[in-house]
């Protein structure tokens, strides 16, 4: 997770009661797309039921 920090990633699992390793895990395969994510655009995601 280049553009986003571990602490990060925890605490936007632990606000939307989502697992801190499954976002993990669509956060690497973004970025083995060529993705790049980071804290807010995953935030966005999650809070819009995209993930």
């Amino acid at each position: 997770m280049n553009d986003m920090s571990e602490k990060e990633l925890k605490a936007i699992a632990k606000k939307y009661g989502r697992n801190a390793e499954e976002l993990r895990d669509c956060v690497l395969d973004m970025e083995s797309d060529g993705v790049k994510v980071d804290a807010t655009d995953l935030e966005d995601m999650v809070a819009n039921g995209d993930l």
